[in-house]
């Protein structure tokens, strides 16, 4: 499952929620700002309505004889302000158009009650009507396009947009800022959790200087590992213990065996014995060398040493259990390698990397060893031509006492740590193993090791 990134949540949520505060608060100011202006318009209408209802009641021939509508044109100009005005009589009958030509109220009816309303004029304009009762029960209505003030509106509402994008850009910056800050312990809690395994359980997290959850998440954290660290060194210790007492009572038997197996007719059996009691010790033995790598105790101090010129040792020394099962073993280290570490300990690398490549490898079959520089590291390969391993087995290879196959394992004679030993070693030494493995194909070991020397305690 992909990742994503807590600080991404985090902005997204406060993103999704700043931006429904903003469209909550448009539709609130388009809503409530349009709805005021025309109301504002509908009232202004209304008064022009009865103000020219008072007109027409009031109205008297003035001395240079303007008729009625005369005096209406004059004083209100209502084409000039962009007013529309229609008198109607008490039976609907057109009495004064603003407009000369035609009924500029085209297709709308005539009004049935004073007060406001919106209307569509022939133009296609929404436009707000102010209604009065006019004389003899007539109807005069005023009105006015009201698509100038939604344009205002609009343009608002723009502006409004505007200024909500550039606050939301930079509230979200201030916003990552300030999550980065917040989450910044935790990315260094994480770095020092991820650095913390079974060999240094005796680090400890961070602990932020704020009182704070993730101070106390974090307190809660350190307990835990020191819960772990103190279960995990009395499993060291048992392992230690039971390893070392082991090997005196083996060591007796042995010695037992060996003088009964002087008797002729004790021979057999006691070879038999003799064998187990020798794998016997070699499991204590490989215990007690995977409970001090573990432990990390204390040893000589490491040198420098050429991994291509030990490589060529052990398989010299190892090159009579090959020839047993005519196996050919080739080696391509050439170039001097050198490392930085214990010889003993690497190896035991080679050797146990080695034994496992002869044990399944098939009669005349193939072993390839080969050193060589990899950018900063040094790698060692150990390419076979046997049954290969199942990719569903791959993860578990480093697993103590881990067998793909526990029957044909046995007959071989492991006792599944020997992988342990060196994952175990490289890691010791700062290193890590690999494995890539075919059915059918064989298999390829590969250590990798830091290439440069540098004084590193052991």
């Amino acid at each position: 499952m992909k990742r994503t990134s807590l600080r991404f949540q985090l902005l997204k949520s406060y993103a999704t929620w700043m931006v429904g505060v903003f469209t909550m608060l448009g539709l609130v100011l388009h809503t409530g700002l349009s709805g005021f202006l025309i109301h504002q318009l509908g009232t202004v209408q209304q008064q022009r309505a009865e103000s020219v209802v008072e007109l027409i009641q009031n109205w008297r021939k003035t001395p240079a004889g303007r008729s009625l509508f005369e005096e209406m044109d004059l004083r209100f100009s209502p084409l000039e302000r962009g007013w529309l005005i229609r008198f109607v009589d008490a039976n609907g009958g057109l009495l004064y158009p603003s407009a000369s030509a035609a009924d500029p109220f085209r297709g709308v009816p005539v009004a049935n009650r004073a007060g406001t309303r919106q209307i569509e004029l022939p133009s296609g304009e929404r436009a707000m009507v102010g209604a009065a009762r006019g004389p003899g029960g007539g109807w005069v209505e005023v009105a006015e396009s009201s698509e100038p003030i939604l344009d205002k509106v609009s343009e608002v509402m723009i502006v409004y947009v505007a200024i909500s994008a550039l606050l939301a850009i930079a509230a979200l910056t201030g916003a990552w800022s300030l999550i980065g800050q917040t989450l910044k312990p935790v990315a260094e809690i994480a770095a020092a959790a991820d650095r913390i395994t079974s060999h240094n359980l005796n680090e400890r997290l961070p602990v932020p200087p704020r009182r704070d959850e993730i101070a106390h998440l974090t307190e809660s954290l350190n307990g835990m590992i020191h819960r772990l660290e103190e279960a995990l060194r009395v499993n060291e210790r048992f392992v230690a213990d039971a390893s070392h007492e082991l090997r005196t009572p083996l060591t007796v038997l042995r010695g037992e065996l060996e003088q009964a197996a002087l008797h002729p007719e004790l021979r057999r059996p006691m070879a038999r014995l003799l064998e187990e009691v020798d794998s016997l010790a070699q499991l204590v033995d490989n215990l007690l060398l995977l409970s001090r790598l573990d432990s990390n105790q204390p040893r000589k101090e490491w040198t420098q040493i050429d991994l291509s010129q030990l490589t060529v040792q052990t398989i010299e020394q190892m090159a009579l259990l090959a020839e047993d099962k005519h196996i050919l073993i080739t080696c391509d280290a050439l170039v001097p390698a050198v490392v930085n570490g214990d010889g003993a300990r690497l190896k035991q690398v080679i050797v146990n990397l080695l034994d496992n490549a002869i044990k399944y490898t098939p009669d005349r079959g193939l072993i390839t060893l080969s050193v060589r520089h990899k950018k900063a590291e040094i790698a060692l390969e150990v390419k076979d031509t046997g049954p290969g391993i199942p990719a569903e087995a791959l993860p578990h290879l480093f697993e103590r006492f881990f067998r793909v196959d526990p029957a044909r394992s046995r007959e071989l004679g492991g006792a599944g740590i020997g992988l342990s030993i060196v994952q175990a070693i490289c890691h010791v030494h700062g290193g890590r193993v690999e494995v890539e493995s075919v059915l059918g194909r064989g298999s390829v070991f590969r250590v990798l090791l830091p290439g440069t020397a540098r004084p590193l305690p052991f």
